[in-house]
């Protein structure tokens, strides 16, 4: 696959990605290993379910004449749907590292031209019937958000569309406190054994910790580890309760906020939700968005 180094970097705020421009052969075997063990260690809200795979082919279907794509990010399941539909892809990436472990996760193998570079600064000198992320925005700064969204509208076809798939909140306070997820666990252990039940309640929490529009998502996950050490959970409920994000902070705007922003660039043809479960519907859009 041809690989494009570039110069313009500049970080993102995923916590523990390195943000250097080594050679994509030259990753460490166990450092990508460990990358990859992580992400399939996580389920759907965190990555994409098939049932938004399923949005995403339905929308390309729908809105997309043109064969090129360009993909933000490197998530595998986008990569595996993007070359079942045939299409041309460029992938970018800030992290040769995440991409090497990404690929590794693929259940296909396709021609991809990878440039590593900032979303934010890429400069591609090509313009594309389809741009699609699958959570991008997390991973910026707020006030990159604009530039952000401007980067991918130059790099636009006029009858291209963009395929965006954003966290965001329907609200900006907790309806849960932490002691009552503390006593739900306890009294109903059976409901945390539920993936998305025990992501609804903790970004539902986690809601509280936003200064800035800035998620502190390992917050609640330390907090976790405190009551065991304290040993006012068990093992077997730290378990249930936590997801190991660590120190990860992510970027977060209510619904109505990030609706804004896009409109100032573009047009939301369609606005869609997974319908599975609540979390999906409180927490989590996808945006199909045209040029004005």
């Amino acid at each position: 696959m041809p690989i494009i180094n570039s110069a313009n970097i500049c970080p993102l705020t995923w916590a523990g990605l390195k943000n250097n421009m080594e050679s994509f052969s030259k990753v460490k075997k166990q450092e990508w290993q460990t990358w990859a063990k992580t992400w399939r260690a996580f389920y759907a809200p965190w990555v994409p379910s098939q049932e938004r795979i399923n949005i995403y082919r339905s929308l390309i279907k729908k809105y997309v004449k043109g064969r090129d794509v360009l993909i933000l990010g490197s998530t595998p399941r986008v990569r595996d749907l993007l070359a079942s539909l045939r299409f041309n892809v460029m992938l970018v990436d800030i992290s040769p590292l995440m991409v090497r472990a990404m690929t590794s996760l693929r259940k296909t193998k396709s021609p991809e031209k990878i440039v590593f570079n900032n979303w934010l600064k890429m400069n591609l000198n090509k313009k594309f019937d389809l741009i699609i992320g699958d959570s991008t925005t997390c991973n910026l700064q707020p006030k990159d958000y604009q530039n952000y969204f401007k980067n991918i509208k130059k790099h636009l076809k006029d009858d291209g569309a963009v395929i965006l798939q954003n966290p965001s909140t329907v609200r900006t306070k907790s309806k849960i406190t932490f002691s009552k997820i503390i006593k739900k666990v306890k009294q109903n252990p059976d409901y945390y054994k539920n993936y998305l039940n025990r992501a609804y309640d903790y970004v539902d929490l986690s809601l509280n910790s936003i200064k800035n529009n800035m998620f502190d998502f390992g917050g609640l996950d330390r907090e976790y580890f405190n009551k065991f050490y304290q040993k006012e959970i068990s093992k077997k409920e730290l378990k249930l309760l936590s997801f190991g994000f660590g120190k990860l902070m992510v970027s977060f705007y209510s619904q109505s906020k990030l609706r804004e922003i896009l409109k100032k660039h573009f047009l939301i043809a369609e606005e869609v939700y997974e319908k599975k479960h609540k979390v999906y519907k409180d927490f989590y859009r996808i945006y199909l968005l045209k040029k004005k």
